[in-house]
């Protein structure tokens, strides 16, 4: 939750969210019924992790649904390490069927395996 915060913070349109509202989130990925795979980036000089992928299988299909690095650490690497673990755990998994979700606009780490088809809409309420 602390480095989702830490990585995101600032992207266009992200909203803090607290703790029980991060797990709420997750649905399903968090509640037993998927089978999620991910990893922590670490840095030699650190104890605290500086990035994460995180993914979820539903069925033969797998999401990679987010992955980052901090701002301190981008530019090293540490995300390509993390997208080639992803691609190892779909090997493993005897998956050929991935969907990259949540990618940002412009290039990403996706387009190394296929054309995108990206769609974004953003909604907002007054409450």
């Amino acid at each position: 939750h602390r480095l989702v915060h830490e990585i995101f913070i600032d992207n266009y349109a992200f909203s803090a969210i607290d703790f029980d509202e991060h797990v709420q989130m997750q649905g399903r990925a968090l509640d037993g019924s998927a089978k999620v795979s991910g990893a922590f980036l670490y840095h030699a000089a650190s104890r605290n992790p500086v990035g994460f992928s995180y993914g979820f299988y539903r069925g033969q299909t797998a999401i990679f649904h987010t992955f980052g690095v901090t701002s301190a650490h981008r530019g090293s690497g540490g995300a390509d390490l993390l997208y080639h673990e992803g691609l190892q755990d779909v090997h493993r998994n005897g998956v050929s069927t991935a969907i990259g979700a949540l990618a940002k606009d412009g290039k990403s780490k996706y387009e190394r395996i296929g054309r995108p088809a990206r769609s974004y809409a953003i909604y907002g309420r007054d409450l």
